[in-house]
């Protein structure tokens, strides 16, 4: 498969100079010509304002426009609106993206519905009023996880359901070997956009964790962490540091933190985590927050000791997951 055109997810991310360097001139062999956004007036002018500062839309044409795509159907909540007519309309009308792309030749917006499959099961016939609502535009997408799951499960998104207007032109959904999407019969006139090319989330998309598997894996580096057997150590040199029956004097608000930390390290090690982003997520909503809720400063030895279970525990973790995604791959192969 040849690649010749990369799209930029830049939902939540700053418009580096870099970027807009490479938006403008280009990344030899790849082309980036296009850009996926989130909907939200803050961060579309910001954008904008970005563009124009650095010139970037003037390096385009309209042969050749910057393309974003503007994922739309969710409020700043998180809850999905696409069944709601008047927050569409709301949406799309005052998009400062949309509104650009009206008078600026260079830029070209195509509006994505985003996880329309969410309102199927409970309103059978909203694509064909999505579709009718949106006869106005030019071109717009779907944005969808349903496509590559089965018929049985709730969420599915069955092809039939495609719109079959002629503004209907892009398609938005996983390509990676767990999540086929593109095994659905070919469709003419449809621009296919993939994405995760090289992730994969559990259940197809459906996890309400958002974890999710890399496809990707570097070479064992057992000098992180030095493999198994490094991570046996530290665990047990940890477990060794936080044994109360080796303290004497201390008062119990110390010895209950000792205590604490030597249960959270067990908690740890007999914890199965999906990915190592599952991990990371983790540490920063409980085990960092409990750490400083219970001691204000630790010691210079506690310090190395923690670092270095921590640093034992990252790398167990990311081989873990990557023989996960492997054994995966190779059940669907």
């Amino acid at each position: 498969m040849s690649l010749h055109r990369l799209m930029l997810n830049l939902s939540g991310r700053p418009l580096t100079p870099s970027i807009l360097s490479s938006l403008s001139t280009g990344l030899s062999p790849l082309n980036i010509s296009s850009l996926e956004f989130l909907n939200s007036r803050a961060d579309e002018v910001a954008l904008l304002e970005a563009l124009r500062g650095s010139g970037t839309l003037s390096a385009f044409t309209a042969e050749r426009p910057l393309t974003v795509y503007l994922k739309v159907g969710y409020d700043a909540d998180g809850k999905n609106k696409l069944d709601d007519a008047s927050y569409l309309e709301h949406a799309l009308g005052t998009s400062p993206l949309m509104v650009e792309a009206a008078s600026s030749p260079n830029l070209k917006v195509v509006p994505l519905l985003h996880n329309p499959e969410t309102f199927l099961q409970t309103s059978p016939s909203i694509m064909k009023s999505l579709s009718s609502s949106l006869s106005h535009l030019p071109s717009y997408g779907l944005s969808t996880n349903g496509l590559p799951l089965p018929p049985s499960h709730p969420l599915h998104f069955p092809q039939s359901l495609l719109p079959t207007s002629p503004n209907f032109t892009h398609l938005h959904a996983p390509l990676n070997p767990l999540e086929p999407a593109y095994s659905v019969a070919p469709l003419p006139g449809l621009t296919r956009v993939a994405y995760r090319p090289l992730t994969c989330y559990p259940c197809l998309g459906t996890s309400d964790t958002g974890d999710c598997y890399s496809l990707v894996s570097a070479p064992a580096d057992d000098a992180v962490g030095g493999g198994e057997e490094g991570y046996r150590r530290a665990l047990n040199v940890a477990l060794g540091h936080f044994d109360v029956s080796s303290y004497s004097g201390l008062d119990a608000d110390t010895l209950e933190g000792v205590s604490y930390v030597r249960n959270m390290i067990q908690g740890l090690d007999g914890r199965e985590f999906m990915s190592f982003k599952s991990y990371e997520r983790h540490l920063d909503a409980e085990v960092v927050p409990g750490l400083h809720g219970m001691f204000e400063e630790v010691d210079e030895e506690t310090s190395e000791v923690l670092t270095e279970y921590f640093k034992a525990l990252g790398a167990k973790v990311r081989r873990e997951g990557e023989a996960k995604a492997r054994r995966m791959l190779e059940e669907r192969a």
